[in-house]
């Protein structure tokens, strides 16, 4: 009993020290090493699955608190901070954390979506008959201020500074409209 005891122990300790992170959506860079939480959607993209490490809140010089993490696979480390005017002041760097991030990778991620979705999703963009669950990963989380649920079928996303796009789901969850949908 005790030598099964112990080997479960084991197995559990090996697949917790094992576990990957991944990326849960797509994110866009706009300057060398910075992301906004409101992910805008211009610059180079970091694809939903693309493993990450060493994830951690720290502080800058300027102590603003910020989203600190690695992607092995590109060999950069980024920094996201959270933009209160847009995501709403009680959003925090942990529940950006929790949204951001993944034990899933870009095979599990997309195991449930159509060949269209999973190509939208490639690509970054948001494709007409796509699930909510579909466009999350394709563009992540839109931010709290302009969207208050993900259970509404209007979802507002900044596109920029200057300029937003609302994808609008019908009642089975699926995309019908957007200034962005191809």
């Amino acid at each position: 009993m005790r030598k099964v005891i112990l080997s479960i122990v084991l197995l559990t300790v090996t697949c917790i020290c094992f576990a990957q992170t991944y990326l849960a959506y797509n994110i866009w860079i706009e300057k060398p090493d910075i992301i906004f939480s409101c992910n805008y959607k211009r610059g180079t993209m970091v694809p939903a699955g693309t493993l990450v490490d060493r994830i951690e809140i720290k502080t800058d010089n300027k102590t603003r608190m910020y989203l600190a993490f690695n992607t092995p696979e590109y060999e950069k480390s980024f920094k996201v901070y959270i933009q209160s005017r847009v995501q709403g002041e009680d959003f925090t760097l942990d529940d950006l954390k929790a949204r951001m991030f993944t034990d899933k990778d870009f095979k599990a991620l997309t195991a449930d979506f159509t060949e269209m979705e999973v190509d939208a999703i490639v690509k970054g963009v948001i494709c007409q008959g796509m699930s909510k669950e579909a466009v999350l990963v394709s563009w992540g989380y839109p931010p709290n201020r302009s969207t208050f649920s993900t259970k509404l079928n209007n979802w507002i996303y900044p596109m920029n500074r200057w300029k937003t796009s609302e994808i609008v789901f019908n009642k089975d969850g699926r995309t019908i409209s957007g200034a962005e949908i191809n």
